[in-house]
């Protein structure tokens, strides 16, 4: 396990710090879908050691013992309610998307992230106060900065991953997640091998193995010699290998594409019959224009990693990572945290009340949730489609 301390220059010291935590995290999923766990490898990559795993629907039941540096990246939409962070956490808010669909949540209910961000100040405030929050696409951005929520444009963790010059590159062209006529279609226009492989795992799946088998899937995109998915997250780990891709844009959560698109040759899924046998034979390697923005991610989450913490982890002493902690900053965060528990308190209150089921009750509380008075909120799962 590597060994982080503070400069030896002693500014530590003056400054009231204390060595670095040797304890780093990553997100974990309940999903079937292995794309979220591409993205928790990136994270993965770049830091010294993984000690922990924090439940991406359920943040806020992540409550380390020692003090935790989480890199919280990836989709997000399914469960608002179990969005925020311990006393022990220090998250980076980096290649986020927010959803701003309608989708159905683990109670059935019909939940929209973007729309209870919009309605919710304490969940706005517990953005802020680890900010500046990386968008992962172009419209989270824009949502973030419309409801006062400072932001830049990240893009996504696995434009990071590094190829393995050890994997050799193969004749065959692997096809991710793509409808069978087209890879009927596909077959018909080439003589190479074509491997369908997908993002999709079994219902039920551990972590441990769900890990294990989004290793596998990057091991074969670093040897296909091209690969065709309708899968952001097997799009974009291409471009980081260099393999040759062709990205089939599917009609669905498009928002998603805003932003990263342009770092591979892509086309709607619908024109997958213009694609010759001269596109599957000669293919296109990327042209490396997504070098910038991996640096970029790559310095912020080294900054990140190696960032001196606070003499003390609550919640407000980690307002502003990387700058002097105020008096001032301690206040508003205290302030934040005290009404944060108020909205908390008197929505519990009301769920756990009899009425909650009358049909008068359940319209107050929507209209209180759309008026962003309380914290605790219904919310959605997330579609298959995320990739």
């Amino acid at each position: 396990m590597h060994s982080l301390t503070v400069p030896s220059d002693g500014s530590g010291d003056q400054a009231g710090l204390r060595p670095l935590p040797n304890d780093f995290a990553v997100l974990t999923y309940r999903t079937r879908n292995l794309g979220d766990h591409i993205q928790s490898i990136a994270a993965r990559r770049l830091l010294p050691c993984v000690n922990a795993m924090a439940d991406r629907d359920w943040l806020n039941r992540f409550v380390p013992a020692a003090p935790t540096r989480l890199i919280c990246n990836g989709w997000f939409g399914r469960n608002p309610q179990g969005f925020g962070f311990a006393d022990t956490v220090q998250p980076l808010l980096i290649s986020m998307h927010m959803s701003p669909r309608t989708n159905p949540g683990p109670d059935g209910d019909l939940t929209s992230f973007a729309e209870v961000l919009r309605g919710v100040p304490p969940l706005r405030a517990e953005l802020t106060r680890f900010g500046p929050v990386g968008a992962r696409d172009r419209p989270t951005q824009r949502l973030l900065e419309e409801i006062g929520v400072e932001s830049w444009f990240s893009g996504c963790l696995t434009l990071t991953l590094e190829r393995d010059p050890g994997i050799e590159r193969r004749d065959e062209i692997v096809v991710c997640d793509v409808p069978p006529d087209v890879v009927a279609y596909l077959r018909a226009q080439t003589k190479r091998p074509v491997r369908v492989v997908t993002h999709v795992t079994e219902a039920g799946l551990d972590a441990s193995p769900a890990f294990q088998k989004a290793e596998a899937l990057l091991r074969v995109y670093q040897a296909a010699h091209l690969v065709v998915t309708t899968r952001l997250h097997c799009a974009l780990p291409c471009v980081a290998f260099g393999t040759p891709t062709i990205f089939l844009m599917p009609d669905f959560e498009v928002e998603r594409f805003d932003g990263l698109s342009d770092l591979v040759r892509s086309l709607p899924l619908s024109s997958a019959g213009t694609l010759t046998a001269a596109c599957l034979e000669h293919p296109r390697p990327p042209d490396r224009s997504h070098a910038p923005m991996r640096d970029a991610l790559r310095q912020r989450v080294a900054d990140f990693v190696n960032a001196p913490l606070a003499a003390s982890t609550h919640a407000s002493d980690l307002l502003f990572p990387g700058e002097a902690v105020t008096a001032f900053h301690v206040r508003t965060a205290r302030a934040w945290h005290d009404q944060a528990l108020e909205y908390r308190a008197s929505f519990e209150a009301l769920a756990a009340s009899n009425s909650w089921r009358l049909t008068a009750p359940l319209r107050r509380l929507k209209r209180a949730l759309s008026r962003g008075s309380q914290l605790r909120y219904r919310s959605r799962a997330e579609p298959g489609h995320e990739g």
